[in-house]
């Protein structure tokens, strides 16, 4: 879990706690201390399993929930009919945007050209996240987990827009706030 994520809507002092979390040695200490504070937030966690290079591996999403606003965390993620409904109607969804398009002429627009092919066995692809945001009827989405360069924001959510997707479109900023409306 990357508690860059967790710092999109927690309090800094809950998104300190939980990275501290992360850091643990021991897995038992990280499952307790997060379960631990999953139900003092009224939170949930969705399990799937997933194919990641090299070798197939749990995919992880977070659901918080509090005066009726829902938010959505996901780590690397592929498409998944469960992930359509743990986003069901959600306000805000924090959304691996890995495949996120680049500007033609950022200088990294090649190289990852070349490399989405591999990057897309692992990552799910603007079509499916605008496919999975549609279907759950999700409001706004902020793509985090980005590529470096400069992101294209208007080919992205051509995209999105053309798998059915009409709500909000973010392209995360470091240490960027967002609003649940």
């Amino acid at each position: 879990m990357d508690k860059e994520y967790l710092q999109f809507w927690l309090s800094p002092t809950v998104a300190a706690v939980m990275g501290i979390g992360v850091q643990l040695v021991f897995p038992l200490i990280h499952t307790l201390l997060l379960l631990l504070i999953f139900y003092l937030l009224n939170a949930s966690m969705l399990y799937l399993l997933k194919s990641h290079f090299p070798s197939p591996s749990l995919f992880v999403a977070y659901k918080f929930e509090a005066s009726d606003q829902t938010v959505v965390v996901t780590g690397d993620t592929m498409y998944s009919d469960g992930l359509i409904d743990f986003s069901k109607g959600a306000d805000l969804v924090v959304m691996d945007g890995m495949l996120t398009e680049l500007k033609e002429e950022d200088p990294f627009y090649d190289e990852f050209q070349r490399i989405k092919p591999q990057l897309a066995s692992a990552h799910i692809t603007l079509e499916e996240i605008g496919q999975i945001l549609a279907k759950a009827n999700v409001k706004k989405v902020v793509l985090t987990h980005l590529m470096n360069g400069e992101m294209d924001k208007q080919r992205t959510t051509q995209i999105l827009r053309y798998e059915g997707y009409e709500g909000g479109v973010i392209i995360a900023e470091t240490n960027g706030k967002y609003e649940v409306e």
